[in-house]
């Protein structure tokens, strides 16, 4: 009973589905800020800030965490490409909509055009534009890849 009680807070094992595609996962690490790409990472089901959307370095995102926590606890993410909506996400550098959004080292968007040379994971495209800090919003798309020349 223990082990499906964790497989289920983990979302291990479940079959249903999520409507709105929000899930909950444990958090792999402190999670200090909202609204960040996240990624799979430690133990099966746990989720840390996404690193760097290089492809060569860097894992896949997979969602926006939109919860803080502590290594260990629960938090909440809303899985890319999973609801016709547009999504939030903190800005990394200086984004103007349109701009294809790839991430930093810690989850945040950024433009990929300013990252060096290579091939990046394209996680959405910014509706609007924002400032370092700032909130944006995409539209999300499924980690596909571009090459920045």
């Amino acid at each position: 009973m223990k082990e499906e009680q964790n497989n289920t807070a983990n979302n291990i094992g479940s079959v249903s589905t999520h409507a709105e595609g929000n899930l909950t996962f444990k958090a792999a690490e402190n999670i200090n800020t909202k609204y960040i790409f996240g990624a799979f990472r430690g133990a099966q089901g746990q989720i840390a800030s996404a690193t760097v959307g290089d492809v060569s370095k860097g894992d896949r995102a997979i969602c926006v965490i939109t919860d803080c926590g502590n290594q260990g606890d629960l938090v909440n993410a809303q899985i890319l490409g999973s609801n016709a909506g547009t999504m939030k996400i903190v800005a990394g550098s200086k984004i103007v909509a349109g701009d294809l959004l790839t991430s930093t080292q810690g989850g945040k968007a950024i433009n990929y055009k300013l990252m060096p040379k290579g091939l990046y994971h394209i996680y959405g495209i910014a509706i609007t534009g924002g400032f370092e800090g700032g909130m944006v919003e995409f539209t999300p798309t499924l980690g596909l890849e571009k090459e920045n020349k």
